[in-house]
């Protein structure tokens, strides 16, 4: 499936093929393969956890809700090197609002399902993202009330989070409540370093 399937609001389609040949324990003979439509299949994404795949098999047609299902939490444990994208609006003052990137550090320390992410940006800035770790397939979510030394600090949300052997990747939106009003959205992503 395309990746860009999961986009909100992307529906997909394909053409469902029913194919004989020759039996599983014969030799191949190409002359005996036939490859026939018998319908299609379509996938509309709903969130980023959730679709509906509907398909139509030789006239019958089925709809089912899906979600992402999980078998157990990733180890998002780590120290990374790397950086982050974001974009922010509707900041009190409007100085404040643009697009963002910075580089740094992120240490990440899990314990079960409690998580916290800390970031150490080359700025000078540190901040401190503690939350509740949720999984849905192999993608974690996070949402949490975070704090920078700076004075910043309000709400976040990270999601779409993905891990390796090596490196981290994720997205996320924040609400600030100092400085007030500003709306946040990127994402973010590093490896897995140990020398800094």
């Amino acid at each position: 499936m395309d990746p860009l399937a999961n986009q909100l609001g992307t529906r997909q389609q394909w053409t469902l093929y029913v194919t004989t040949g020759t039996y599983f324990g014969s030799p191949w003979n190409p002359g005996a393969l036939t490859v026939n439509p018998v319908g299609t299949m379509t996938w509309t994404a709903q969130t980023v956890e959730t679709g509906t795949l509907s398909y139509t098999v030789n006239g019958v047609a089925v709809t089912k809700n899906v979600i992402r299902q999980s078998l157990v939490l990733t180890d998002f444990n780590g120290h990374f090197g790397g950086g982050i994208h974001f974009d922010i609006t509707g900041c009190a003052n409007p100085a404040f609002n643009g697009t963002v990137e910075r580089i740094g550090i992120l240490n990440i320390t899990q314990n079960g399902s409690a998580i916290t992410l800390a970031s150490n940006e080359t700025t000078g800035v540190s901040c401190s993202y503690p939350g509740t770790l949720t999984q849905f397939g192999q993608m974690g979510q996070v949402s949490g009330n975070y704090t920078c030394s700076d004075g910043e600090a309000g709400s976040f949300e990270l999601f779409e989070m993905t891990a390796t052997e090596v490196s981290l990747a994720g997205r996320f939106t924040s609400t600030a409540s100092s400085p007030p009003g500003c709306q946040s959205t990127g994402w973010f992503g590093g490896l897995i370093v140990t020398t800094f």
